[in-house]
């Protein structure tokens, strides 16, 4: 399912798209043009907050990171795609010897400059990254490289959705559809008056789609029986 697949699902739920009229073609549609907006928004809001809450099977990117130190400088730009590194205690690993790997301080660049003052020019080869406090994605080194040498390393790339064609960040149509059935909810939480945003996940409906999409994604297998079982 694409970006555009979601929004016409989105306003096919809510009874905006009904009857005769036909699905969208494109995101410049003059008749529905307010509502494919909040559509537009109440989607990229669902799939931001799902990115945030936990690691999504499509975020992994397919490609490994990779990383090329340089004699005295100490901190790196991450890929333009970087969201957060994929998996639990995420390290770099040498290209040369998979038993050579770099995990992060623990405290951060904070800690770090009160244990080590000269954190920023200690030569050396490197040990620890830590995020360095930039405006970018980036990560410092320490410590600071004495030689060339190359890491790589697994990542969670961002799969936010801007245009028509992009891809709703899901392994299967049953899921995006899950997905979809989700933002449609909230697409009708923002456009009705008589609801408050903030119930949204008291509402029943969207909780079904919720339960629908984590049941997909949880990789265990279903039920084996339908409804209530009885002790």
């Amino acid at each position: 399912m694409d970006f555009l697949g979601a929004v016409n699902r989105v306003l096919t739920n809510a009874y905006i798209i009904k009857g005769d009229d036909d699905l969208l073609t494109n995101f410049n549609d003059n008749q529905h043009e307010a509502t494919l907006r909040i559509a537009k928004n109440a989607i990229q809001t669902e799939l931001n907050s799902l990115m945030s809450a936990f690691s999504m099977n499509y975020e992994r990117a397919q490609s490994i990171g990779t990383l090329t130190t340089v004699v005295g400088q100490r901190t790196y730009t991450l890929p333009s795609n970087f969201v957060r590194f994929w998996g639990d205690n995420p390290y770099l690993v040498l290209d040369t010897d998979d038993s050579e790997r770099l995990y992060e301080w623990h405290g951060g660049e904070n800690r770090l400059r009160r244990t080590n003052h000269d954190y920023k020019t200690n030569p050396g080869k490197e040990n620890w990254w830590y995020w360095s406090q930039n405006e970018s994605k980036e990560i410092g080194l320490f410590q600071v490289p004495d030689a060339i040498r190359t890491y790589e390393f697994d990542y969670e790339k961002d799969v936010t959705v801007t245009n028509s064609t992009d891809t709703i960040p899901f392994q299967t149509e049953a899921e995006s559809q899950a997905f979809a059935d989700m933002a449609s909810r909230r697409f009708v939480y923002i456009i009705e008056k008589d609801k408050e945003l903030a119930n949204l996940e008291q509402d029943s409906q969207y909780l079904t789609a919720q339960g629908t999409l984590m049941n997909f994604i949880s990789y265990r297998d279903p039920n084996k029986f339908y409804g209530k079982s009885y002790r």
